[in-house]
């Protein structure tokens, strides 16, 4: 049977109370509500925020939990939760990486330029609790892209439709973030060097 979730609270006051007991920095607007918050991870920093995507006359909003790095080759992830569609695609041949866990292969798509990689990230305990806690997202590890990317870095990046205020599936992306970026360090896909605030 599952389990009901009592109410939670509200963005602002969710956020802030993450801040103050991980040592998040936030970050404010004009009117003083939460923008985002930087959260130390080792000698990286992962940002919590928000952002909207438009998709014709509709837009959704995501909550992002995003740490940069410095890349060390061409290694890529996408990730995305398994649905209806998703299933028919498997029938119908189309590739993707076998992620070598029970519960990530029922529950998850994965696609990756190296399977022997993708499959030593996701078979990290951290990893796997990290995905059943944030129970649904889109997570990647992409170069960063646009105007004002810097060259050589890449993002670990997980994104969670809606504006999310409840704190298991924040902290659960947040550590998983970290557990990813640390990783991708041991296998040689990333620097062990921090990035900079104007570089991110």
């Amino acid at each position: 049977m599952r389990r009901r979730r009592g109410p939670q609270p509200d963005r602002e006051t969710a956020w802030r109370t993450l801040a103050s007991r991980r040592g998040g920095t936030i970050v404010t607007d004009r009117r003083k509500r939460v923008k985002s918050v930087s959260f130390p991870a080792g000698v990286w920093t992962i940002v919590l925020d928000n952002y909207t995507q438009s998709h014709g006359n509709s837009s959704q909003t995501y909550t992002r939990v995003r740490a940069i790095c410095f890349g060390k080759d061409e290694f890529r992830l996408r990730m995305g939760r398994r649905t209806f569609l998703s299933g028919l695609a498997d029938w119908f041949g189309r590739k993707r990486v076998h992620a070598g866990h029970p519960e990530i292969e029922a529950k998850w798509i994965v696609k990756s330029n190296s399977d022997g990689r993708a499959q030593s990230l996701l078979m990290l305990p951290a990893v796997v609790h990290g995905l059943h806690t944030v129970r649904s997202a889109s997570v990647r590890f992409e170069p960063c892209r646009g105007r004002r990317a810097v060259p050589g870095t890449h993002a670990v990046t997980i994104a969670m439709s809606g504006s999310v205020s409840e704190a298991a599936r924040i902290e659960g992306a947040l550590d998983l973030c970290a557990a990813m970026v640390d990783h991708l360090v041991r296998m040689g896909c990333a620097r062990r060097e921090p990035v900079q605030a104007g570089q991110q």
